[in-house]
């Protein structure tokens, strides 16, 4: 069957959809829990839920039943929402635990830095995220660097799925979020360029994101997420997509303590018009992932 032209109108509505869209994904403009998925360089991971090194797996809970899936060495989906949040580097004593809750920006957000050694989650910190940063690196031979992870959080609707969709917080870290970066932001200095020179935003193409090896400074075998882009959404995928990134946005004010019009509050949380409870105790993902030694840009 011959594949239909798209029109000049129906060219500009996907461009509309496209550029609404960006305000949920950044770069530039023209108990609920959210199954998390990481790339495994936990032998604890490995041992206890016998993924492989290297491979992704989605974290799923179910009441108080945890589970988790392989997903092999690459998974793909269309990017409908970037946030990020900072956590303490992995203290042996115990005696350091901070995080953040998520942010969407890191020059216009006010960042919410909680002690997660404290029984009533006592705030250490709240202001710009450029003014935490200055105030926490540590300076060594290789210039000052972060006395924290910073990590990035891709909502992503998995295998771009518009008919049967399923979101997933995909979580990088050390060079996994280096090489997204790169991927959204380009590389002046090795010459790449950014998807958006391209035409290509997070939520209008399919992503995929590739299990590679590499050695860390030690010698030893780490992995990371590489990106690459697919196939453009046809104009009625964009459409689909635009209305979950709506929905997903709307969640995630209410988990975040705001109330969006189209949500009704109740004692434990939110409920919107859908019928779907959204409650507001969010759990973070569980940091298992030891990045001190991993090289990052």
């Amino acid at each position: 069957m011959e594949k239909e032209l798209i029109t000049k109108e129906q060219m500009d509505e996907q461009d509309r959809l496209i550029q609404a869209g960006a305000g949920f994904t950044g770069g530039r403009k023209k108990g609920f829990f959210i199954p998390t998925i990481q790339l495994n360089n936990s032998d604890k991971v490995k041992t206890k839920w016998h993924v492989p090194l290297g491979n992704f797996y989605l974290k799923e809970k179910r009441g108080d039943v945890e589970s988790v899936e392989d997903m092999g060495d690459k998974i793909y989906g269309v990017v409908l929402k970037t946030s990020y949040s900072i956590k303490s580097k992995f203290d042996p004593r115990g005696q350091v635990f901070f995080y953040s809750r998520e942010f969407d920006d890191f020059s216009d957000d006010e960042i919410t830095v909680i002690d997660g050694n404290s029984k009533d989650k006592a705030v250490l910190y709240q202001g710009n995220y450029k003014t935490w940063k200055e105030q926490n690196q540590i300076s060594s031979r290789t210039g000052d660097k972060n006395d924290f992870n910073l990590n990035v959080q891709l909502y992503v609707l998995a295998n771009g799925d518009v008919a049967d969709p399923k979101v997933y917080r995909v979580t990088l870290g050390g060079k996994s979020m280096s090489a997204w970066f790169t991927y959204t932001s380009g590389d002046k200095k090795t010459g790449v360029q950014s998807i958006y020179d391209n035409g290509v935003y997070p939520h209008s193409h399919i992503h995929y994101f590739t299990s590679v090896e590499e050695l860390n400074p030690k010698n030893e075998k780490f992995w990371f997420a590489q990106p690459s882009t697919g196939d453009k959404l046809e104009l009625e995928a964009q459409r689909k997509v635009f209305s979950i990134q709506q929905e997903l946005n709307a969640q995630l004010v209410a988990l975040r303590g705001g109330t969006p019009s189209e949500f009704e509050k109740t004692p434990t949380g939110f409920i919107n018009e859908k019928g779907l409870e959204i409650k507001t105790d969010l759990e973070l993902p569980d940091d298992e992932v030891k990045i001190e030694d991993v090289p990052f840009n």
